[in-house]
């Protein structure tokens, strides 16, 4: 489960419109709901602000966060070169 301190540092990559991007990655690694369709948004949210505890959804926060993390320090990489 989510607690609040890893909710804010998680935010601080993903932003204020982070479902889509965590939903980009389920969608990704072909992780589907029982019923076999893509998690729904309300879902996503409610695992991130630490009300249900999910494992696959979990997961996809993680690399969501690790995947933005990287395109910023990229980023930052980039902007050092000019």
């Amino acid at each position: 489960m989510i607690t609040n301190s890893e909710k804010l540092k998680y935010k601080v990559f993903l932003g204020h419109r982070y479902t889509s991007k965590i939903q980009e990655v389920l969608n990704d690694r072909k992780e589907y709901d029982v019923n076999g369709k893509p998690f729904k948004k309300g879902m996503i949210r409610q695992v991130f602000n630490g009300l249900t505890a999910h494992s696959v959804i979990e997961n996809a926060i993680i690399i969501a966060v690790n995947k933005e993390k990287r395109a910023i320090n990229k980023l930052k990489k980039m902007k050092c070169k000019i």
